[in-house]
């Protein structure tokens, strides 16, 4: 049962793969990335706060909250290079903190933005598809845009109610593609 578990998981991992590959266009409007879901505010309410929770540890630093978001057998995909994939939470969430703690370091503020431009719910599985940036103000007050990001992510109902990462596929994507 482990051995098809993981085939299905690399079978959505290589689709989403697919879908970072290709430019993402969507007849949606920029703010509509909820259309298409059941009318469950609960549940699209849940969702964004995973997406906010992320924001806050960008700005705080806070591990913690990155934890809190992702399963505890979540995969991690950046589409940017030759690694691995990263397959539970604990063998990547050393790379967040290794971004915080060099922020930090440096008095650098982030600003973590994300702009949704799919999204599906089911009854326990979601996705959404969208770009996000990564600001970043400097201790003397300068801020830089950061370049944008590409990503597919896939979210699993847990038994609380509450929504966490199982999929974060990521990479990058053209400047034109953010513009909040």
């Amino acid at each position: 049962q482990a051995n098809m578990k993981t085939k299905t998981l690399l079978t959505i991992a290589t689709f989403c793969t697919f879908l970072l590959s290709c430019n993402i266009n969507s007849d949606q409007k920029d703010g509509d990335a909820s259309r298409k879901t059941p009318n469950n505010k609960a549940d699209i309410k849940s969702i964004e706060d995973v997406y906010l929770e992320m924001a806050l540890a960008y700005k705080t630093y806070d591990i913690t909250l990155i934890e809190k978001i992702y399963t505890e057998d979540a995969f991690n995909i950046y589409c940017g290079d030759t690694s691995d994939i990263k397959h539970l939470r604990k063998n990547f969430i050393d790379g967040f903190q290794r971004t915080f703690n060099y922020h930090k370091e440096k008095e650098t503020k982030l600003d973590l933005k994300f702009k949704i431009v799919h999204r599906e719910i089911d009854i326990n599985m979601a996705y959404d598809v969208g770009y996000f940036r990564i600001d970043k103000t400097d201790k003397q007050g300068v801020i830089t845009k950061g370049n944008p990001g590409k990503f597919v992510t896939i979210l699993k109902k847990q038994k609380d109610n509450t929504w966490k990462f199982q999929v974060d596929i990521y990479g990058d994507a053209p400047a034109r593609a953010f513009t909040p």
